[in-house]
């Protein structure tokens, strides 16, 4: 097995440090945002940092992100920068809405009881159930396409020195998970790789790229199923980055991809959707289910990974591991 850290591909997620306690979290909100939590907040699962969902007396709830002390603060300056973005682009997009702290900062600096100092975040909070809990319908799955191409094209013209950073999560650095293979001991692995190398990267060139939200997958993804606007947030910042545009809607359209029978019929309908907001290349169009293989398998060698260098938390990062095989297997007819 891989030891931890030892691709160099995912050193960043690796790094420990100390996690805040609900309490702290609460007084942190009440003396930098003026925020009364009724309770103490609640933890939300993550990958590296701190996350947690307060809620005052009156029913006001919100998200607090204190993010990891090995964090790059213009990466997050970056990713608040895209979210604002986005949503003076398009102001019905059901995106979160940054909250000022009490001195009007968007992103404060605070010193944590282990001494560190870490940029904190808060943001409303977006009610709804993660598109993983439901099955969506044809005509579902098209509005979920057209909220990701909306995405995309309200964040066209966003432009961010950051957004030029090397991310494990970016399908650029595809060739990097190379190093990971031995993890899945899958031949549906070996055949998106095999297909990457043959066909892919001799025309990866005449893909349009933008900054993207990298990131439009089931788990960020809240729903309505009763409501006609089906859609009701889109979460997750942390992987924005300027890449291929396809790859981002590679990364809705994975989540979408059945473990039996016709592996395509999910994407289908969300390739529809997308296609009536946001016109497709030819060469997106060409490539779009190869994209899809690719981030299937990122997933799964990361989630192996992950899992294995960072056991504290390895129930949350593995648990689309058998999810992405078995997808993997079906759509690539392993």
């Amino acid at each position: 097995m891989i030891r931890p850290d030892s691709s160099g591909v995912t050193s960043s997620f690796t790094e420990s440090f100390e996690r805040l306690s609900a309490e702290q979290v609460r007084r942190l909100i009440n003396s930098v945002y003026g925020i009364v939590a009724a309770e103490d907040p609640v933890r939300l699962p993550t990958e590296r940092d701190d996350t947690y969902r307060a809620t005052t007396r009156l029913g006001d709830s919100y998200v607090i992100k204190i993010a990891h002390p090995g964090d790059q603060p213009r990466v997050i300056e970056m990713q608040t920068a895209a979210l604002l973005h986005a949503s003076r682009r398009d102001p019905l997009l059901p995106l979160e809405r940054v909250i000022p702290s009490a001195d009007g900062e968007q992103l404060p600096r605070v010193v944590v009881p282990d001494g560190q100092r870490r940029i904190v975040r808060v943001t409303t909070f977006l009610s709804g159930r993660a598109l993983r809990s439901v099955q969506p319908s044809p005509n579902q799955l098209r509005q979920c396409g057209r909220v990701l191409a909306r995405m995309a094209n309200a964040l066209s013209d966003f432009h961010h020195d950051a957004a030029d950073r090397h991310l494990a999560y970016d399908l650029q650095n595809f060739h990097e998970l190379d190093v990971m293979r031995p993890l899945a001991d899958s031949p549906a692995v070996g055949r998106v790789f095999d297909w990457y190398g043959s066909t892919f990267v001799p025309a990866a060139g005449d893909l349009p790229t933008q900054v993207v939200h990298g990131d439009f997958s089931v788990d960020n993804i809240l729903v309505d199923p009763a409501s006609n606007d089906f859609v009701q947030g889109v979460l997750d910042w942390g992987d924005v980055m300027h890449s291929w545009r396809a790859a981002d809607l590679a990364s809705g359209l994975a989540s979408q991809v059945a473990v039996d029978g016709d592996p395509w019929e999910g994407p289908r309908h969300m390739i529809a959707g997308y296609r009536e907001v946001c016109v497709m290349t030819d060469s997106e169009s060409e490539l779009i289910r190869g994209l899809v293989s690719m981030r299937i398998t990122q997933r799964l060698l990361m989630a192996l990974h992950l899992s294995e260098a960072m056991p504290h938390n390895a129930e949350y990062l593995s648990r689309n591991i058998g999810w992405s095989a078995a997808q993997l297997s079906n759509l690539v007819g392993v």
